[in-house]
């Protein structure tokens, strides 16, 4: 987030204002929804192992992911991909 105030010239506090005011949600928020959506993208369209789509979405260790992935939509990462 620090990045984007930069490169937006705007504090952490007018960034989600603005956003809230916008997309209804956080800068976080949309940042993880984003994220997710990738997430969800690459287990359905490929083979690669939830360390490497970790890696690849900006996620800082798998684990993270995986529990984040399970309070989100109620199933792991690894279910999502067999089709629960």
């Amino acid at each position: 987030m620090a990045e984007l105030c930069d490169e937006l010239g705007v504090s952490r506090s007018t960034l989600e204002r603005r956003m809230k005011a916008a997309l209804g949600r956080a800068p976080k928020d949309e940042l993880l929804r984003v994220r997710f959506r990738e997430v969800n993208r690459l287990l359905r369209a490929t083979d690669l192992t939830i360390e490497v789509i970790a890696e690849q979405t900006g996620f800082t260790h798998p684990h993270y992911l995986q529990t984040a992935y399970r309070e989100r939509f109620g199933m792991t990462p690894g279910e999502f991909r067999r089709g629960r």
